[in-house]
């Protein structure tokens, strides 16, 4: 009888949200995570809020990242020793 392979074990990949309330420090914060291989899970967000002190609005930029290759790899985690290996989102 044949020894079971053990079970990969699902290792979450690296994230990491960027918010920035300056538009050209937003961006170039993005492009460097984008050089370091993540790459976005959803559509940048922007909110508006106005301050009530200062009297004028203020304005946050969100984006969600996650890194790719580690990403690749979560998403075809196998589930069992002769089963074809799941695929998340698709």
């Amino acid at each position: 009888m044949a020894a079971k392979k053990p079970r990969a074990e699902a290792k979450a990949p690296r994230s990491h949200i960027v918010r920035n309330e300056n538009e050209a420090a937003f961006l170039k914060e993005v492009n460097d995570f984008f050089e370091k291989g993540f790459r976005p899970v959803q559509d940048m967000r922007v909110f508006a809020a106005f301050d009530r002190k200062k009297g004028q609005w203020r304005t946050l930029y969100v984006m969600p990242l996650v890194h790719f290759e580690e990403l690749k790899a979560f998403q075809t985690i196998p589930t069992g020793d002769e089963e074809e290996p799941e695929r998340m989102f698709g």
